[in-house]
């Protein structure tokens, strides 16, 4: 919980289920990171590196400075929760569409 990792290098690091509730991820180098049903709720992903990420099931609620740039870098699917403002809208062949409110 309010874990500051502001310019944090996670790149590959595993991180299946962790509790990053309000963390701060300014910044952050999540290229490759498994965060698959990780609870990153309420957590701050401004300018965070999401290429190759998973981030399957995963709990984005609430956070902030989420962008599509950034989710259409990442590997995620159904069951991964966006915040209110990001819309996922899947197409029939498994693409999709990222909208932001």
């Amino acid at each position: 919980d309010n874990a500051d990792l502001t310019q944090a290098d996670l790149s590959a690091a595993y991180l299946i289920k962790a509790d990053l509730r309000k963390a701060t991820l300014v910044d952050a180098d999540l290229t490759q990171a498994v965060l698959s049903e990780a609870n990153l709720a309420d957590a701050n992903l401004e300018g965070a590196e999401l290429m190759d990420s998973y981030l399957h099931g995963a709990n984005l609620k609430g956070v902030v400075n989420l962008t599509c740039d950034q989710i259409e870098l990442a590997n995620f699917d159904k069951d991964t929760v966006f915040p209110d403002y990001i819309t996922i809208q899947w197409t029939e062949d498994g693409y999709f569409e990222c909208c932001e409110k």
